[in-house]
């Protein structure tokens, strides 16, 4: 698809989705592998050889783990400091540009995850 892309001069824009057949993606155990799956993944996409231009990725944590923001839901999977680390490392590990998908979330609990991955600092 990237050679097809290089050659009628396209950008090759490319969406993936991290799973574990294994658990439930609404549980806790799920959202405490989901940062590495995510990261394995846009390590491995933004290798040459496939020729992405830009990533379209999901956000390497699961909001209602996020102790101490307004998605929580009462179980944590990760601290609100934690949650901007894991942001940080995704981030290092891409060497091409992407964009988070908000995965069905309410609009609410998207824009609270996008405060959170600007909020780095």
């Amino acid at each position: 698809m990237g050679d097809e892309c290089r050659a009628n001069d396209l950008p090759f824009f490319l969406e993936f989705i991290v799973y574990d057949d294994s658990l439930d993606e609404k549980s806790v155990e799920y959202a405490k592998k989901k940062p590495e799956m995510v990261m394995e993944a846009m390590r491995e996409f933004t290798k040459d050889r496939y020729g992405v231009d830009i990533m379209k990725v999901e956000v390497p944590i699961a909001m209602p783990f996020v102790e101490g923001t307004k998605s929580f839901k009462g179980t944590k999977a990760y601290s609100k400091q934690e949650a901007k680390d894991l942001f940080q490392k995704a981030s290092a590990v891409a060497t091409k540009p992407f964009i988070y998908l908000s995965a069905g979330v309410s609009n609410a609990e998207f824009s609270e995850t996008l405060e959170l991955a600007a909020d780095l600092a």
